[in-house]
C-alpha cells in the first residue's frame, strides 16, 4: 500500500503543515489492490517524516535525501525504496487477491529519484520526480509530471486540486502492465507487450484542516485512469481507481 501511495501522492500525503520539521501521521486509505485492479481495499495509512533546516529530510514516502531551496523553484535529490507487487498481495488484507495469479512476484529495490518544483505563482506549482532503478534493471525507471494549485485558503484550511501524470519507460510498462509468453501460460491472460509512454494519471482534491500548531487533519479524494498500453492491458479490470486517505497530522 505505502508504495502505491507513493507512486500516485507521496507529495501530497507526506507534506507538512507550517515549518515543522517532524511529521507524524495516522489514519486510513482506501485504495486498490495494485494499479488497474478491480479489487480496492481499506487499509491503515502510517507515514513518518524529519527535515532540518539544511533541506535534509527522511521520510516513509520521500527516501532519505536533500532538498535545496532556490530563488523561486527547489530540487531534490533521494535514496528511496520502490515496494514490488508480489504474485498474492495479503498483508494488511482479509484475504489474497487472485488477480495477479501466475504473474510472479516484482521485487523492490533501492532507486534514486532526482525532483524539481516551481511556483508559477502564489498558488500554482509545477512538479517533477525522475525515478530509476539502483538494483533491478528489468524493474525500469518511471518519470512524474504534476501541476497543482490551491483553490481556497483560510486561517485554519486550505483546498489543494493537483493533476500528475506517470511516464514509464519500456522496462517498467512491461514490468507493471506487459504480459510475457511464461505469464501468458500461467495466468490463462494474452500475452501484452508494453512500450515505453504514459501509463496513468492521477486527479486529487486534498483539504488540509489546522487544529493548532501541532495538530492537523488531512483528506485527499481522487481518480486514477490508465492511459495508453496501460489502459490497454489485460491486468487492467478498470480504467479508473479511486483513491481515498484521511489522516490525523501531529507536527512539532
Amino acid at each position: 500500500m505505502l508504495g502505491w501511495l507513493s507512486s500516485a501522492s507521496a507529495q501530497e500525503i507526506s507534506a507538512p503543515v507550517g515549518n515543522h520539521s517532524h511529521l507524524l501521521g495516522l489514519g486510513t486509505a482506501y485504495v486498490p489492490d495494485y494499479a488497474g485492479a478491480a479489487n480496492s481495499r481499506l487499509v491503515p495509512a502510517l507515514f513518518a517524516e524529519y527535515q532540518n533546516e539544511e533541506g535534509f529530510f527522511a521520510s516513509t514516502t520521500r527516501g532519505l535525501g536533500k532538498l535545496t531551496r532556490h530563488a523561486n523553484w527547489t530540487s531534490s535529490i533521494a535514496l528511496s525504496y520502490r515496494a514490488g507487487r508480489p504474485e498474492h498481495p495479503a498483508l494488511l488484507y482479509l484475504s489474497p487477491t487472485e488477480a495477479l495469479r501466475g504473474m510472479d512476484d516484482i521485487s523492490g529495490s533501492m532507486t534514486a529519484n532526482l525532483g524539481a518544483s516551481a511556483r508559477l505563482s502564489d498558488s500554482v506549482t509545477l512538479s517533477s520526480m525522475a525515478s530509476f532503478d539502483l538494483k533491478q534493471e528489468d524493474n525500469g525507471n518511471s518519470l512524474q509530471l504534476g501541476i497543482s494549485a490551491a483553490i481556497w485558503q483560510s486561517m485554519h484550511d486550505q483546498i489543494e486540486l493537483k493533476t500528475t501524470l506517470h511516464y514509464g519507460d519500456a522496462s517498467y510498462n512491461q514490468r507493471y502492465f506487459g504480459i510475457s509468453t511464461t505469464q501468458s501460460l500461467r495466468s490463462g491472460l494474452p500475452m501484452m507487450t508494453s512500450n515505453a509512454g504514459w501509463n496513468r494519471s492521477l486527479c486529487s482534491v486534498a483539504w488540509t484542516h489546522v487544529i493548532d500548531q501541532n495538530w492537523s487533519v488531512r483528506t485527499l479524494a481522487g481518480i486514477q485512469h490508465m492511459l495508453n498500453d496501460a489502459a490497454e492491458s489485460p491486468l487492467s479490470k478498470m480504467s479508473g481507481n479511486l483513491l481515498l486517505i484521511s489522516t490525523v497530522n501531529y507536527s512539532f
